[in-house]
């Protein structure tokens, strides 16, 4: 859920995305910040992204 209105999210220029990351089966949500956790904003900087996550 967000509390964004039209135009205020950077989703909306498509220049933002989310993501999760989940079990190995991919049947749950992994929600707790692990190896798998901080490889993904690692990677997002090698690639000349923005990490805006927590």
């Amino acid at each position: 859920m967000t509390y964004a209105k039209a135009g205020q999210s950077l989703h909306n220029y498509g220049l933002a995305v989310d993501f999760i990351i989940v079990s190995d089966d991919g049947k749950l949500a992994l929600w707790t910040e692990e190896e798998k956790g901080t490889r993904v904003p690692a990677i997002a900087k090698s690639l000349v992204f923005v990490w805006g996550g927590f």
